[in-house]
């Protein structure tokens, strides 16, 4: 049996077509980030203005501040590592809880999304919540996002401010006991640790609140 050359020659398209092909998703396309057990660190830096000055807050503390009824407050998650976060819609961000404000009007630079949390942690619109979520799709190596929050104080004492962040690892994976699944390793700010405050999402949902957080209170001067 004599094979035609149109047809040998389509058989020789057709094999460069699959080596082309396999070129391409073998040697052009990026490599999967493997586990290096080594994690984004997050850091949250709260910026308040008061009195023509800045005043530069991380972690827990108790600050005497002029406290006007509209304060404006900057909030900045940090990438503080070499290792780059996931790419992903939830990859990264912080929670905010006030006593004694509301958010009246808000500007994302850097986070993606915002929503408001309400009683039984319905999401609602951060306009006027007293908790906000802000989201970053990917905060990569050494990056940051900011947002500018405006707050209606309503409290005649102390304003208190609770907050937290987090950043999700790229290729470190972690056992979530409740789903008994494997999930990207979760870096936050305050830092993980087990127990209670682990780096997995065992408490997504309404136990939102149970992971750790910094507490800090804006008192009026004098």
């Amino acid at each position: 049996m004599r094979i035609k050359p149109g047809a040998v020659l389509l058989i020789l398209l057709t094999a460069l077509l699959v080596i082309l092909l396999a070129y391409r998703v073998v040697l052009l396309s990026p490599p999967s980030p493997e586990a290096d057990e080594v994690h984004p660190r997050p850091l949250v830096k709260l910026l308040v203005r008061h009195d023509g000055e800045v005043l530069a807050i991380s972690g827990n503390g108790s600050y005497e501040v002029g406290l006007p009824r509209e304060l404006d407050l900057t909030v900045r998650l940090s990438n503080e590592a070499d290792e780059p976060g996931l790419r992903g819609e939830l990859a990264a961000g912080i929670l905010l809880r006030f006593e004694g404000a509301r958010i009246r009007s808000y500007e994302l630079r850097g986070f993606r999304s915002a929503i408001g949390i309400g009683e039984g942690a319905t999401i609602i619109d951060p306009v006027n919540a007293t908790m906000v979520e802000l989201f970053s799709d990917r905060l990569g190596a050494w990056q940051s996002a900011e947002a500018e929050l405006r707050l209606s104080v309503e409290a005649e004492g102390c304003l208190t401010i609770h907050y937290r962040g987090w950043i999700t690892d790229e290729d470190d994976m972690v056992h979530n006991p409740v789903s008994g699944s494997e999930e990207h390793y979760i870096a936050r700010y305050p830092p993980e640790r087990y127990p209670d405050n682990p780096p997995d999402s065992r408490w997504a949902g309404e136990e939102f609140q149970r992971y750790r957080v910094y507490v800090v209170e804006l008192c009026p001067s004098g």
